[in-house]
């Protein structure tokens, strides 16, 4: 029996399972094939991918777009205010039973789940309404990522919305998440090769994507690669009636393992109108529209890190202009766009420096004890 904690961000949704759990499971009993280190290692546990799948199957299991693995780490020292917090590492498992390396909207639940347990302890909680901001740093297999969220000092079990947060330009969300540098490296997307054109992908030549339909050739014929702790391929259509002419799971079901991304690749089409207004926010208030294929885990309602790649490959290209350089980095010289989903809106904020912060609701739906089905149940039959 495995207690869980079952969480959404925009539809993406997540089965969180402690590491310590896993460490005390015994394995000839349950059907779990675990290798974990100890309480002093690196707090990771291992499953095996039948098990992984069990549970993530959405009919026999709880279900879920991916498994995480959660574990306390050593206190850290806050970059920005130099205060200790919080530290939690996080390990993804696609539904495939897979492992993946980031997830934007996976890192702002676990966040916020150990951000609200924080507020637990009175003594914790006193200091983060002094603090007047929580920080919780989540260590995934590719990058370490800051993510924090202002307090309402009279009532310490929610969130401030965020308009009454001085020069805080994201509306209506709860955790923010430092994403760190796009990448467009060859090597640290990473690509098997050098394209020779930067991350600009031709679909026929780079892609394979020769026996494409025509009319859906002509509307990939070149694709962006970026790296955000996981890899990206990013289509930029000129509008909605082009987008919802793709076949996602046709399309990205045949990328997701092209021979050019040797870790396979998260594959996102999307679609970025006119401006809605004129003036400094003008690109602010373009319509951007995405539907993501997910490694591992297929076509899903949401993907942080993909949202955050569409920015990133926009500005790229010049679809989108990026923000003016300036000597500061903080909330005020951000340029925050909102990326609609099919399981709602995120938030991408991204500086002068081309740092990127992503944003969004996320909440716990239920939590539960999982009973893995029996080692018989789990094999399949000859």
């Amino acid at each position: 029996m495995r207690p869980f904690v079952k969480m959404t961000g925009c539809g993406n949704d997540f089965v969180v399972l402690e590491a310590s759990d896993l460490e005390s499971l015994e394995t000839a009993s349950t059907g779990f094939g675990v290798t974990a280190t100890t309480a002093s290692g690196s707090g990771q546990a291992m499953l095996d991918k039948t098990d992984i799948r069990a549970m993530c199957d959405r009919r026999n299991g709880i279900g879920c777009d991916q498994l995480l693995v959660i574990a306390a780490q050593p206190v850290q020292m806050d970059a920005r205010s130099g205060a200790p917090v919080a530290a939690v590492s996080m390990q993804i498992y696609n539904s495939d039973g897979s492992e993946a390396l980031a997830c934007g909207n996976a890192t702002r639940c676990v966040a916020q789940l150990w951000m609200d347990r924080e507020l637990e302890d009175d003594a914790r909680r006193e200091q983060v309404l002094a603090a007047g901001e929580q920080v919780v740093v989540v260590i995934t297999a590719s990058r370490t990522l800051r993510c924090w969220r202002a307090l309402d000092r009279s009532t310490p079990s929610k969130t401030i919305p965020s308009t009454t947060i001085a020069q805080d330009p994201f509306q209506n969300v709860n955790v923010f998440v430092d994403m760190g540098l796009p990448e467009f490296e060859w090597t640290r997307i990473p690509l098997s090769r050098d394209v020779q054109r930067g991350s600009a992908l031709d679909a026929v030549t780079d892609l394979g994507l020769a026996d494409a339909p025509k009319d859906v050739a002509s509307l990939l014929a070149r694709g962006v690669a970026v790296g955000m702790g996981n890899p990206h391929l990013v289509f930029l259509l000129p509008s909605e009636e082009q987008l919802n002419q793709i076949d996602v799971r046709a399309v990205g079901s045949k990328l997701e393992t092209n021979a050019l991304f040797p870790q396979g690749v998260n594959v996102t089409f999307a679609a970025i109108g006119p401006a809605a207004t004129t003036g400094s926010n003008a690109e602010a208030s373009r319509r951007i529209l995405a539907k993501v294929w997910e490694r591992g885990a297929g076509e899903t309602l949401a993907c942080g890190s993909a949202a955050c790649a569409v920015i990133a490959a926009a500005q790229r290209t010049g679809v989108l202009v990026a923000p003016a350089a300036t000597a500061a980095d903080n909330a005020a010289n951000q340029s925050v766009f909102s990326v609609q989903m099919p399981g709602g809106t995120l938030q991408v904020g991204i500086s002068a420096q081309g740092t990127m912060v992503l944003a969004g609701p996320s909440r716990v739906v239920f939590v539960g004890v999982y009973s893995p089905p029996s080692q018989s149940a789990l094999t399949a039959p000859a």
